[in-house]
């Protein structure tokens, strides 16, 4: 029994229950990425935000 758990949380860590949110998650980060290579320095932790949103995203 606990080989068949372990391998199921497994399984859930490699591959997102939600496709969706997945993308999304990756999508917001790399709009983060974006602002800041873009925006002037006061406003890239802006971006550094919305690049942790999408990561946060991706993991739940």
């Amino acid at each position: 029994m606990d080989k068949i758990e372990k391998k199921e949380v497994g399984t859930q860590s490699l591959f997102p229950p939600n496709p969706v949110a997945f993308w999304l998650g990756l999508l917001i980060f790399l709009v983060g990425l974006v602002i800041i290579a873009v925006v002037p320095v006061p406003f890239k932790w802006l971006g550094a935000v919305i690049a942790i949103l999408g990561i946060l995203v991706v993991l739940f």
